[in-house]
């Protein structure tokens, strides 16, 4: 639905880095040499999308493309660095920088660094390259039966300011909308990001504002998180499969968390921050059409005012061929645990008086320079009358290891498991939820196991500066059933390969796959191949 689209202390570990190439503390540029200095010259070098020394530089596509394109300001990458000329920094200084520059949409992944040192002086050279940020985008979505798709003229980099503008035209799950958006890596000068998007049509309205100000590393002093959301549209119940009846949704959302880092250490942090969750989902029985025999779709009223606690670890690790093939992507494989804990009564207009819930870990696992682990438990929920209720929680494990240059395998497995769901929250497995060999909402529950294995290799890397061409083998097994009946827990395995192509000239993983699934086990006879057509890796 359009409001997703508009937009996851006892393990406080501190794993240990691995002096070997691709652990923590990587770097992908020659670092500063004695590790901190003050910076006596900053020099900023700016490159187009295709540099002059590129291959493809003199071809007519770069010449338009460049021609047409206004590099980033200046001022805009000094302000993402974050230090200037007479600042003292340290090389966890420059790694931040550098991984926040990477994370804006309008600069390419390759971001290198010369560091000279003189003394306790330190002459730094940045050099950047833009990426392709003015499109017209054609989005479609094809998996398993479920079609979405989208068109667009977005800019990202407007007059090199690094501010993005939209406008989109689509196609959701079951009516058509049109709308708009903006989105600030900066605002106004600040260290804050914003994003403020506004949808409608047909039968749709849908407005979102996210103002974000990200506690980027454990020395960071203070963080925000400020989203709010009103929907007012039509909802598929999934427990009908893609022809489930049609239920009419209003909700609104109002979540909020900020504060300060209390204590820590270079590398580790403990944070308390103020927090507020305020839910609202209310449905509308259809008038007309069959109505799944379960129970209807719940009604939701949470008003939760508490604190959120964060524990985070850094190990930063630079890591290629996970994603985005040969392009540097940081991971963090030290920890990061957030747990938040909010009261709701009724009085404020809640269901009933309770503990509202929400928990999320991040741990990761270095195992040399071609291998690591990835592990995320999250749950979120309600305790009321000393009983767990609306509760769904999730743990997965990730594996990657580069095989070589051009090979990575990739696993997954991941369990969720579910407590007093109301119908609107369960699980559902098929195309959309990585299991590609059946149709999309093909099997729902409140108990699922899943797991995940690819082999992705490149076929041909920048092709004619534009592209580069990937390759994918996949297994997928699932399993999944309703609370007390085990019985239904049937193993469904589908097998696949899928084309994966990333624009040499865009930002960061934005991956377009292309998945064939067959059922090997679990389909119905009449069931054939399954086409998944999306943007991103499944995991």
């Amino acid at each position: 639905m359009i409001g997703s689209k508009c937009l996851c202390a006892c393990f406080l570990l501190c794993l240990p880095v691995i002096a070997a190439g691709g652990e923590a503390g990587e770097t992908a540029y020659a670092p500063i040499p004695g590790g901190c200095g003050v910076v006596r010259t900053l020099r900023i070098e700016r490159q187009d999308i295709f540099a002059p020394e590129e291959p493809y530089a003199r071809t007519f596509y770069a010449r338009f493309a460049n021609g047409l394109h206004i590099v980033t300001r200046e001022s805009v990458i000094r302000r993402g660095l974050r230090f200037s000329e007479g600042d003292r920094i340290c090389q966890g200084d420059l790694d931040a920088a550098v991984r926040r520059l990477r994370s804006y949409p309008f600069l390419h992944a390759a971001i290198d660094v010369t560091a000279e040192a003189d003394g306790d002086s330190v002459d730094l050279t940045i050099r950047t390259r833009d990426t392709w940020t003015t499109r017209p985008a054609f989005e479609f979505r094809a998996e398993g039966g479920l079609f979405r798709w989208s068109a667009a003229l977005e800019e990202w980099n407007v007059l090199g300011t690094g501010k993005g503008v939209g406008l989109v035209v689509g196609h959701d799950d079951l009516d058509h909308y049109f709308g708009g958006w903006v989105r600030d890596s900066q605002l106004l000068g600040t260290e804050m990001r914003l994003l403020a998007a506004s949808f409608g049509g047909g039968e749709v309205e849908a407005h979102q504002l996210v103002l974000v100000r990200h506690f980027e590393r454990a020395v960071t002093p203070w963080g925000l998180r400020v989203e709010g959301l009103y929907r007012d549209a039509a909802m598929i119940d999934r427990r009908g499969g893609l022809d489930g009846p049609e239920w009419r949704v209003e909700e609104w959302l109002l979540s909020a968390a900020g504060g300060p880092r209390v204590a820590g250490s270079e590398r580790t942090a403990l944070r308390l921050k103020p927090a507020v969750y305020l839910k609202s989902e209310r449905y509308a029985r259809p008038t007309s059409g069959g109505v799944y025999p379960g129970a209807d779709l719940a009604r939701r009223e949470i008003r939760a005012l508490g604190a959120e606690v964060d524990l985070m670890c850094e190990r930063y690790s630079q890591r290629s061929g996970i994603n985005s093939f040969h392009r540097r992507e940081d991971f963090n494989l030290g920890t990061d645990l957030r747990l938040r804990l909010g009261y709701s009564p009724r009085a404020a207009g809640a269901l009933e008086d309770g503990f509202f819930f929400w928990l999320r870990l991040w741990q990761g696992l270095p195992m040399g320079p071609r291998q690591f682990l990835w592990a995320t438990i999250s749950a979120m929920g309600l305790v009321a009358s000393g009983e767990v209720g609306d509760c769904r929680s999730l743990a997965a494990v990730r594996y990657y290891h580069n095989l070589s240059d051009r090979h990575t395998l990739a696993l997954r497995l991941q369990g969720r498991w579910g407590v007093g769901l109301p119908p609107q929250r369960v699980f559902t497995l098929g195309a959309e939820s990585g299991l590609r060999g059946f149709e999309a909402f093909r099997f729902w529950g409140e108990r699922a196991l899943l797991c995940n294995l690819e082999e992705r290799g490149v076929l041909v890397g920048n092709l004619f500066g534009l592209v580069t061409l990937g390759l994918t083998g996949f297994v997928d097994t699932g399993l999944i059933w309703r609370a007390g009946h085990h019985e239904q827990a049937r193993p469904r395995v589908g097998a696949g390969v899928g084309l994966r192509l990333l624009g040499s000239r865009t930002q960061g993983s934005l991956v377009t796959r292309v998945d064939i699934g067959y059922p090997i086990l679990g389909g119905a006879a009449d069931r054939g191949l399954v086409l998944s057509v999306a943007s991103g890796q499944v995991f």
